[in-house]
């Protein structure tokens, strides 16, 4: 599962922006062509998580490979690299010190979601088994 307040990744306030360091391992959907923005947590204090929102053209910041994994093909999934990556101080989603609140819920909807993704990959699993021995002859 995940250690979800374990975040390495932190942001630092400096003169008006968000100075991101940190790898995000995992994370689905970023590094699409149709990507605009990242949101992720960080730690803005030793004891403080936040909610960041990060175009993917800011500077500093990359997307790794997409990863190959065995299955679910259709969800693109990679590491995210933030190296000094500057974002602008409004870009804060939510109050400051409530980001792992907010993901702890956008967390639980998303296990919700992975689970009917996999209930979908079994249905069509059986759908294909029911098929092919309907057609097998002995």
């Amino acid at each position: 599962g995940s250690d979800s307040g374990n975040t390495k990744t932190t942001a630092e306030l400096r003169r008006g922006e968000w100075v991101i360091n940190g790898t995000k391992a995992f994370i689905t959907n970023a590094g699409t062509p149709i990507s605009q923005h990242v949101t992720i947590t960080a730690r803005t204090a030793p004891d403080e998580i936040s909610n960041i929102i990060v175009p993917v053209d800011a500077p500093g910041f990359t997307a790794g490979r997409k990863y190959k994994k065995l299955g679910w093909h259709a969800s693109d999934t990679r590491e995210l690299v933030f190296a000094d990556a500057r974002v602008p101080e409004e870009n804060l989603l939510g109050a400051r010190g409530e980001g792992f609140k907010n993901f702890l819920i956008i967390l639980d909807a998303g296990r919700v979601a992975i689970g009917a993704l996999a209930v979908g990959l079994i249905q069509g699993c059986v759908d294909m088994c029911v098929s092919y021995a309907k057609e097998r002859k002995q």
